[in-house]
């Protein structure tokens, strides 16, 4: 069994905020076992008529599937770049000052990712402001000036499942910090070379649930990523002795983010030559745990001392 990522940082946060003689707490502001519908919005393309990300009320869950030309026209610039997205308003504004977690559990239908050399990423989930997020998030708008905004504002998490030549299949947290600019004028912050990079061959299991968890620190400025075999989040899956753990760079002071939205995307891109990444799956049971620090309240004991303290206090006033 492996000691896990989580624990270890829970275990800091704890220290931090301990020591500063205040207690933290996990605080739940989000979550949602898809019985129902309600408060989600699809936009974006299909696929045989469907929604390529939906939720599906019968199985309680969010079906997905993700297309990395679905919809993409190539062209300089690109005539179309709609990627698909279902999201739901959190109900209230994360910033980057904000230390917080979010996960989904991920099931990976078995066989529906080809082998391919593309470096592409499915199936991303996370946290977003979709007023500022723009539609290039893969940036295959390769023209200056870019006709179409990369991403902003966003945490989330990614699975690239390809060989390529930047590496093997992989997990990671990214990060895109606030953006007013277009196409390449993006702010992305991941591992270049994660340490959850796989041998050749290997790829992340089908048809199992994967319960996948995201940890922003505002401490240290930098996301966590853990996929763990476990519903309670303690025990980290291991491919081949290859943990499937990650951090990001941390983001350098001066660059922010604001977060409104939990988000499933389907990302399109440029194809450098590869069978097109695609895949299908569903997501369930997704939540979103701010921390927070609180005065911890005075025991029994302090209690009667502050009241022994004040009798004293007043008895003198009487005297004078």
């Amino acid at each position: 069994m492996h000691r896990t990522a989580r624990a270890a940082l829970l275990s800091a946060l704890f220290v931090t905020t301990a020591s500063a003689g205040f207690a933290q707490t996990w605080v739940r502001i989000f979550e949602d076992d898809f019985s129902s519908a309600s408060g989600w919005t699809f936009a974006g393309v299909q696929n045989g008529g469907n929604d390529l990300i939906f939720v599906d009320g019968a199985n309680q869950r969010v079906d997905a599937s993700w297309d990395q030309s679905n919809l993409f026209t190539p062209g300089f610039p690109p005539s179309d770049i709609v990627p698909s997205s279902l999201s739901r308003p959190l109900g209230q504004t994360l910033t980057d000052a904000d230390t917080f977690r979010f996960g989904a559990t991920l099931w990976i239908t078995p066989g529906s990712i080809p082998l391919t050399t593309e470096y592409h990423q499915i199936p991303p989930f996370g946290l977003y402001n979709l007023a500022e997020m723009g539609p290039d998030r893969t940036l295959a708008d390769w023209t200056f000036p870019a006709a179409y905004k990369a991403g902003s504002d966003f945490v989330e998490f990614n699975y690239f499942p390809g060989n390529t030549s930047f590496g093997n299949a992989s997990v990671s947290p990214v990060v895109g910090t606030h953006t007013d600019g277009t196409g390449w004028q993006d702010q992305y912050w991941f591992n270049f070379n994660p340490d959850s990079e796989l041998a050749a061959g290997d790829f992340l299991p089908t048809g199992v649930p994967l319960f996948i968890e995201v940890l922003w620190r505002s401490d240290e400025r930098r996301a966590y990523l853990g996929v763990y075999t476990d519903s309670d989040r303690t025990t980290l899956l291991s491919i081949n002795g290859v943990s499937m753990a990650d951090i990001t760079p941390a983001v350098p002071a001066g660059e922010f983010f604001t977060l409104t939205d939990f988000a499933f995307f389907n990302y399109v891109g440029a194809n450098f030559g590869g069978e097109n990444t695609v895949g299908q799956g569903w997501f369930d049971d997704a939540y979103v745990d701010v921390l927070t620090s609180q005065i911890p309240e005075p025991s029994s004991l302090l209690l009667v001392v502050l009241g022994v303290g004040l009798a004293r206090m007043a008895g003198g006033r009487r005297r004078t």
